[in-house]
């Protein structure tokens, strides 16, 4: 989506990769990790298959970062269930519907059916939630917390590092010293990271403008989804 959003905006976009010559007759039976990441990799179902394919799957350790919207289809599942180690970090930002927005695509339903999907699939040990803190989000993070303390998921919050009219620092001065204290109330194992973030100089102006662009591009809003943002920014209404 945010390729198709840079070429409505007439943003240069990078060729990338055209062919990857690893992918086809190449000995991985020695190779004994593997990251498959994206984007979102199930939706590369096939390609994935074709490479466990050249794998030792028995001497392999797999780390699958997925948005939770695509299972595994029958075939994969079963060389999944062969790797020596299956490790599944869930990238979901917000607890419900408020996720679908952050996540272009995304259905909270399906998600919940999908993690209680991976619940059953995954070892306990090696399954955990990765979230990542925004201006859209970081007021909200208590309730994906504890939606994960229920499932008895490992879960943790990181802030955003690249997409800087995003980042929490655009927010008022104010309504950063508010959500900096809620998060060192609650004494969160990474919170610190999260403060720290809060406490970078931004501008709201920053954010308000790419936003209003964005919502416009995408016919979104996120104002039903996240009231307290529109306190938080001194706003009555917004568009």
């Amino acid at each position: 989506s945010w390729y198709n959003d840079a070429k409505k905006l007439g943003m240069q976009i990078p060729k990338g990769i055209v062919k990857n010559p690893f992918i086809e007759n190449t000995d991985f039976s020695k190779l004994k990790f593997i990251k498959f990441l994206g984007g979102e990799p199930l939706m590369e179902q096939k390609t994935i298959k074709k490479i466990l394919n050249q794998c030792d799957l028995s001497n392999l350790h797999i780390q699958l970062i997925t948005n939770a919207t695509v299972l595994p289809d029958y075939e994969l599942k079963k060389m999944l269930e062969q790797v020596k180690c299956l490790e599944v970090k869930l990238s979901i930002d917000a607890y419900g519907k408020l996720n679908d927005f952050l996540r272009s695509g995304s259905k909270w339903e399906k998600v919940e059916e999908n993690i209680e999907w991976f619940r059953s699939f995954v070892n306990k040990k090696f399954l955990s939630i990765h979230s990542v803190a925004s201006i859209y989000n970081i007021n909200k993070i208590d309730e994906l917390v504890d939606y994960a303390k229920q499932k008895e998921i490992y879960q943790e919050y990181v802030p955003l590092d690249d997409v800087d009219w995003m980042q929490p620092k655009h927010l008022p001065l104010e309504a950063k010293k508010v959500l900096a204290e809620r998060i060192q109330k609650q004494n969160y194992k990474f919170g610190i990271s999260l403060i720290y973030a809060l406490e970078q100089h931004g501008n709201k102006n920053t954010f308000i403008e790419q936003d209003f662009v964005m919502n416009k591009l995408r016919n979104e809003n996120w104002t039903a989804l996240n009231p307290e943002l529109l306190e938080l920014l001194n706003l009555d209404k917004y568009v």
